[in-house]
C-alpha cells in the first residue's frame, strides 16, 4: 500500500527534507549510484539538474500575499467524467494495441506492497490484455527517482512506468525521461489540478490530509471547525502534532501566506501541543488509545481502517484543507506502447475501480471520486469543502520558508 511517510519523511540533515536530499542526489550522485547498479556509464552534464531555491525566491514564497485567493477546488469530488463510457476511455489505435502485444510486457515501480490484494489488479488487466505481462518492482523512492533517472540518462532505461516521483519530476522532464500523456483516450478525463499542462504525469489516487480525533473524549458539537479552533484554550495540551508540516502547514502559507500561518502557529504551538515523533499511523492510534484527543495530519483512509477495527477515533478537516495527487508517469523506456496501454487501462474507470479495490485510496478518476462508495465513510466531512491540491512546485517554492518558522516553533526557540 502506497505510504507517503516514505515520500514525507523529515531528513534527519537540518534545512533538508528527504525531497530536497533526493534532488541533490538526482544531480551529484547519479553516477555513483549508476555504477553500483552495474554499469560504467555516467550521467551526461548538464541533463537536468535541479539548484536550491535562491534567497529571491525564497524571499517571495515567504512574501506572498495572505490575501492569496485559495484555488476553487470545491467541486473537486462532485465533477463528471468527459468520455461516457469504458469502451471509449479504452479506445488505443490499433497499431498501439498491436505494438504492446509484439512488446508483450512493461517494467512497473511503484511504492505499492505486493500482496495478494495489489495481484488481483495485476489479474485485472491480465484480463483485459491478455497478452502483456507486468514485471512489478516494489520500491522506495530513491530507487524510482534517482535510480531510474540515473539509467535513463545512460542510454539503458529499464522502467516503463513509475509512481510517486512528483518531488523529482523537474529532473525527468529536463532529461526529457517522460512521455507524454495527452494522446491516450482516458487522459482526457482529467483536467488541473490533477494533471498540468505538461501532460506527462496524472493523478491516479488523491490522499486527503485531515485531523484526528478520539470520538469518547470529544463531543459533536466541540470537533474543530477552523484551524483557528485549535488554538482555543480547551485544547491546551490535548493535540499531538507530527513533525510533518508539509503535509498541512505547507498548504496553509500556500493559501494564506506567510504572516497569516506564521501568526497561527505561533498560537498553535502558545497551546502547548504534544510533539510527537512516531510514525504517523502509531500516533493516530495513540489519539484511540486516549493518549491525545486529538492529532494532526491525519490521512482520511488510515483513520477508516482504524473505525473498521472498532478503535474510537474520528477524523474532520479545515478549510482549506491538502489533497496530495498520486502522481504516475511513463518513462521513455524500451516498452513504451505496452506502457501507454498499462497508463490508459490504469486511467480509465475500470483500471481505477481495481486499484481501488487493492489500495482503498479515493481514486482521482473523476466518476469514481464523486461516488460515496470511493469516498469513504468521511465523505461528509470535506465534500463541498475548500481544498487546496499539492502541485509538483509546491514543497520547493514554500517549504523553506514553513520549516524555517515550524522548525524554531518546534524546539521551543
Amino acid at each position: 500500500m502506497t505510504d507517503l511517510r516514505d515520500i514525507y519523511e523529515p531528513s534527519s540533515h537540518p534545512g533538508l527534507s528527504r525531497r530536497r536530499m533526493l534532488q541533490l542526489l538526482l544531480g551529484s550522485a547519479g553516477a555513483t549510484l549508476l555504477a553500483a547498479c552495474g554499469s560504467q556509464a555516467s550521467a551526461p552534464a548538464g541533463s537536468g539538474q535541479a539548484s536550491a531555491p535562491s534567497a529571491s525566491q525564497r524571499a517571495a514564497a515567504a512574501a506572498k500575499s495572505s490575501s492569496s485567493p485559495v484555488s476553487d477546488t470545491t467541486t473537486l469530488f462532485t465533477g463528471k467524467p468527459k468520455l461516457a463510457t469504458l469502451e471509449e476511455e479504452l479506445a488505443l489505435p490499433e497499431s498501439v494495441l498491436q505494438a504492446a502485444t509484439k512488446e508483450g510486457k512493461l517494467a512497473l515501480i511503484a511504492s505499492w506492497t505486493n500482496n495478494a490484494a495489489l495481484q488481483k489488479f495485476f489479474d485485472a488487466f491480465k484480463k483485459r490484455y491478455p497478452g502483456i505481462d507486468i514485471q512489478y518492482q516494489t520500491a522506495e523512492e530513491q530507487v524510482r527517482t534517482v535510480r531510474t533517472l540515473t539509467e535513463f540518462k545512460a542510454g539503458r532505461a529499464a522502467a516503463d512506468v513509475v509512481d510517486s516521483i512528483a518531488g523529482a519530476i523537474t529532473q525527468f522532464q529536463s532529461a526529457g525521461a517522460l512521455l507524454a500523456l495527452n494522446d491516450l483516450p482516458a487522459y482526457s478525463n482529467y483536467d488541473e489540478p490533477l494533471v498540468d499542462e505538461s501532460h506527462q504525469w496524472a493523478s491516479y489516487q488523491v490522499n486527503i490530509w485531515g485531523v484526528a480525533y478520539n470520538t469518547s473524549s470529544v463531543k459533536p458539537a466541540d470537533v474543530p471547525k477552523t484551524w483557528d479552533d485549535l488554538t482555543l484554550p480547551k485544547w491546551k495540551g490535548r493535540i499531538g502534532l507530527a513533525n510533518r508540516p508539509q503535509l498541512w502547514a505547507q498548504t496553509l502559507w500556500k493559501e494564506w501566506g506567510a504572516e497569516r500561518t506564521t501568526d497561527f502557529l505561533k498560537k498553535l504551538f502558545a497551546n502547548n501541543p504534544q510533539r510527537r515523533n512516531e510514525g504517523l499511523d502509531a500516533i493516530i492510534s495513540l489519539v484511540g488509545a486516549g493518549e491525545m484527543d486529538l492529532c494532526v495530519p491525519a490521512q482520511t483512509h488510515r483513520v477508516e481502517g482504524l473505525v473498521q477495527q472498532k478503535v474510537p477515533v474520528g477524523w474532520t478537516v479545515m478549510e482549506p484543507f491538502n489533497v496530495a495527487p498520486g502522481d504516475i508517469e511513463i518513462v521513455k523506456g524500451p516498452n513504451q506502447n505496452a506502457a501507454k496501454v498499462f497508463m490508459n487501462w490504469m486511467l480509465s474507470r475500470e483500471g481505477s475501480d481495481a486499484f481501488w479495490q487493492a489500495v482503498p485510496v479515493i481514486p482521482a478518476h473523476p466518476l469514481l471520486r464523486s461516488e460515496r462508495k470511493y469516498q469513504g465513510m468521511f465523505a461528509d466531512a470535506f465534500v463541498g469543502k475548500q481544498a487546496s491540491v499539492r502541485q509538483q512546485d509546491d514543497e520547493s517554492q514554500y517549504l523553506p520558508a514553513v520549516k524555517k518558522v515550524w522548525e524554531g516553533l518546534w524546539l521551543g526557540a
